[in-house]
């Protein structure tokens, strides 16, 4: 249902713009446009129906076989969750001079649990 959905809403869509060309004039750059539409309108097609099967999933009441109805919840309560990095890249460019009031930026920060790592050799 779904492939059928996107063959057939990138089908329609195709036909119309093959059409306008049709009628000013069926080219090499038209042939090129067309191809390119075809890929570009694919994609726009398959984000459509993915969102409009998802729609037609939550209103039926949710997916019976999300990952999330596997968990015994009242178990988990008591172990604590894994922690999460956040990697930042961060380039900065200072002189000897214009550091001299900053903090290091390797080390523990205030709050328990988060790291600062600094890959400057400064």
């Amino acid at each position: 249902m779904f492939s059928t959905s996107v063959f057939m809403l990138t089908g329609f869509a195709t036909w119309f713009m093959a059409d306008l060309f049709w009628r000013t004039g069926f080219g090499g750059v038209a042939i090129a446009l067309l191809v390119l539409f075809v890929i570009l309108f694919a994609h726009i097609a398959t984000g459509f129906c993915t969102a409009l099967i998802g729609f037609f999933v939550l209103n039926r009441g949710g997916d019976s076989c999300r990952l999330v109805n596997t968990v015994d919840w009242s178990a988990a309560k008591d172990q604590p969750l894994a922690g999460t990095a956040i990697v930042v890249p961060i380039c900065t460019r200072m002189s000897a001079g214009s550091s001299r009031g900053c903090a290091s930026s390797t080390g523990r920060s205030r709050r328990p649990g988060s790291w600062s790592i600094s890959t400057s050799s400064s």
